[in-house]
């Protein structure tokens, strides 16, 4: 008899669209105009009970390729029967995913949560924008001065 072996996934996708009513707080309406989509990255940990974490693994692999998906970080321990996987899917199959992970064997546990990462999101796009700006700026600079790189970002 093989002893049956303990498979941890933990499966993340991030969206960039408005949550559904159902599974976060309600935004009104009133609120949403005129402001961008929501980004939030949905996390769910699964805790599995397999017959074998090697073939477990490598059909998880397929999933997560058919997925359009990819694995993060992952960590497989035959002699004591155990995997540790973080997947990054993307959002809109991520449901079906997760899905089809929990056929792959008895599920212990699972947990699922939600994290808003709409600000940082704009955070970053508007340093790039500023980047780039200023990237612009420097360069019609060196078109019009002459002068070395090093005299034009001394006056700048």
């Amino acid at each position: 008899m093989r002893p049956l072996g303990i498979l941890m996934l933990l499966a993340m996708g991030c969206a960039a669209q408005a949550p559904p009513p159902d599974a976060r707080p309600a935004v009104p309406q009133e609120a949403q105009a005129g402001k961008p989509a929501r980004r939030v990255i949905d996390t769910v940990w699964l805790e599995l009970r397999v017959e074998s974490v090697q073939d477990t693994a490598s059909k998880l692999q397929a999933a997560v390729t058919n997925a359009e998906g990819y694995v993060a970080d992952s960590q497989i321990r035959p002699t004591q029967h155990a995997a540790r996987w973080t997947v990054r899917i993307p959002q809109e199959r991520l449901e079906a995913f997760v899905a089809a992970a929990q056929q792959r064997g008895v599920v212990l546990s699972s947990r699922t949560s939600a994290e808003d990462v709409t600000e940082q999101f704009i955070d970053h796009e508007a340093r790039q924008k500023a980047k780039r700006i200023e990237e612009a700026r420097l360069l019609k600079l060196l078109e019009e001065q002459s002068g070395t790189l090093s005299d034009v970002l001394a006056v700048e």
